[in-house]
């Protein structure tokens, strides 16, 4: 957020927010060459052309590109920028150590400084001490690591993840309450999403990449799709070889496990959406280094070795230009995408949207066909809206049966539809979209946050049909579900001030601005503001 803030205060020309960050993907590569050089140098395969190619395949290899021109992904940056900062620290000071040379300032730098930092640009930073172990079990102390001591590990370690499934595991599984699968389902799919990844960085082919991978099919079983079996086996078969190779191969087994290490937090049982390619910003690391040295240890001619070279580089510069260039407008990059991933939901209803805004509206409504989720039906209602100013009471009865899950493209698109008969948009029957409401309320899927929102629309409806008891037990109900968000409240104060119910309100108001007063970052300071400015000036006329 602080380069944020500093790219906010040298304007608006996004040119310079998008720099940052290339600046900071060059500076990740720079530490990745330095790191790189030190771990051939303990894997005793001392190469500065090795690491130079290392670096520089994962600088230019075109699924970084997501990552980098997309802005707010700078937090994946940072944080793999600390992250790698951090292990080269640690790596630096422990040549220290084994050179009996002073190493505490440097393993304070990592741990204090480098993983903190990583830590508060994202929370895959927390993986980093499981990137230390590795680095020791492979590279620093791998004569010392022999499989009993591995085993000795593993049981040191399993009471803790024991204990970690069981401290997280309701709030794992609330996660998938407003997702379209299960946990089981998420890691039978993230195997084949990790294979994707694996064919993304081995055969960069463009047709393989895009933004937008929601369209990606879920597994429902071991063999729904068949892939899945396939892909598990292919996983452990290569967690297998890494820990086969550890003696022999260490960077071969490092990379392998750093790459799978690094996907631990986003690709298992975390309810997050199933794929993005800004994921593998870290990981790919490993799985480079693991190919480059499997590549240095199999061709041993020097010819091969350059041509080889220069034409993966040929091929990288060019897909990665292509790539870029995609991202170069709005045009180019939506029709990419939707070349790419024709059954994208997001990217229909994105391109959806803009037909709309130009008054395309039976492009805009074709565009959103095959689509069945609540999202796409609430989006139709709000193009009907748009074209005819009003809706049918027929249109509103929606069939929840088929379509029950309430994400945040449905709680938007019904928002947006609730705004519109709020600001006179377009004309429909209040009642029957209260009964929508409460229908919608009532999905499982609903998140608490959401059902806030819902709620508070559901009170201005109520409001605005003169049910105003029914609106104000809403508002209450709503402030109920978060206590610590008393802006429901300072809706009720409102209104309860307008129908001047007096002592109604001023206990309404003083709870309101109490819950805002206790919140730290001072969210409610305007409506705190705007509260006790009405408050006074009826205090005054009152006397």
């Amino acid at each position: 957020m602080l380069s944020f803030i500093i790219n906010g205060l040298t304007g608006k020309d996004l040119f310079y927010w998008k720099l940052t960050n290339l600046i900071i993907h060059l500076c990740t590569g720079i530490l990745l060459y330095f790191l790189t050089t030190r771990l051939l140098r303990y894997a005793n395969a001392d190469s500065r052309l090795m690491a130079a190619i290392v670096a520089a395949v994962w600088l230019l290899h075109p699924i970084q590109v997501s990552t980098v021109l997309y802005t707010v992904q700078r937090m994946t940056e940072l944080s793999a920028l600390f992250v790698f900062a951090a292990i080269l620290s640690y790596t630096i000071a422990r040549e220290r150590q084994e050179k009996r040379m002073t190493a505490w300032p440097l393993q304070l730098l990592t741990w204090l400084i480098f993983f903190p930092l990583g830590i508060f640009s994202k929370e895959n930073a927390l993986l980093f001490p499981i990137f230390i172990l590795l680095l020791e079990i492979f590279l620093f102390s791998r004569e010392s690591f022999n499989n009993q001591r591995l085993i000795k590990i593993a049981f040191l370690v399993l009471p803790f993840i024991v204990i970690a499934i069981v401290f997280a595991g309701d709030w794992i599984l609330a996660g998938y309450e407003a997702r379209g699968f299960t946990v089981l389902e998420r890691l039978y799919t993230e195997s084949r999403v990790i294979v994707a990844y694996l064919g993304m960085l081995l055969i960069p082919a463009q047709r393989r990449m895009g933004f937008a991978h929601d369209d990606f099919p879920l597994s429902y079983g071991l063999l729904d799709p068949w892939t899945t079996l396939p892909s598990i086996t292919a996983i452990l078969i290569l967690i297998f070889i890494a820990f086969f190779l550890r003696k022999k191969h260490p960077l071969i087994g490092f990379g392998i496990l750093f790459f799978f290490s690094g996907h631990a937090m986003e690709s298992t049982v975390i309810s997050l959406e199933l794929m993005y390619e800004h994921r593998n910003y870290l990981p790919s690391f490993g799985i480079l280094l693991a190919t480059v040295a499997t590549l240095n240890i199999i061709v041993k001619n020097r010819t091969i070795i350059t041509t080889f070279t220069t034409i993966a580089f040929c091929l990288l510069i060019f897909t990665t230009h292509v790539s870029a260039n995609t991202w170069s407008s709005a045009v180019t990059l939506y029709y990419y995408m939707e070349m790419t991933h024709p059954h994208s939901e997001r990217l229909a209803a994105i391109k959806s949207t803009q037909f709309a805004d130009t008054q395309q509206y039976a492009l805009a409504l074709k565009r959103l066909e095959g689509f069945n989720s609540l999202g796409a039906r609430f989006h139709r209602l709000n193009i009907h809206c748009l074209e005819n100013g009003r809706l049918d009471n027929q249109l509103l009865n929606i069939d929840f049966n088929h379509a029950r899950l309430a994400d945040n493209y449905a709680v938007m698109q019904l928002t947006d539809l609730a705004n519109r008969g709020l600001d006179n948009e377009c004309d429909f029957s209040s009642e029957f979209f209260v009964t929508l409401l409460n229908r919608f309320y009532e999905l499982p899927t609903l998140t608490n946050a959401n059902r806030q929102i819902v709620l508070m629309y559901r009170a201005h409806y109520l409001w605005g049909m003169n049910r105003k008891e029914d609106a104000l037990e809403t508002l209450n109900k709503t402030f109920i579900i978060n206590k610590k968000n008393p802006i429901p409240l300072f809706l009720a104060c409102q209104w309860l001030l307008d129908t001047y119910r007096m002592e109604e309100a001023k206990s309404t108001c003083n709870t309101a601005l109490q819950v805002a007063d206790n919140d730290m970052l001072d969210k409610y300071m305007s409506f705190a503001s705007k509260t006790r400015a009405r408050l006074e000036s009826l205090e005054t006329i009152t006397h």
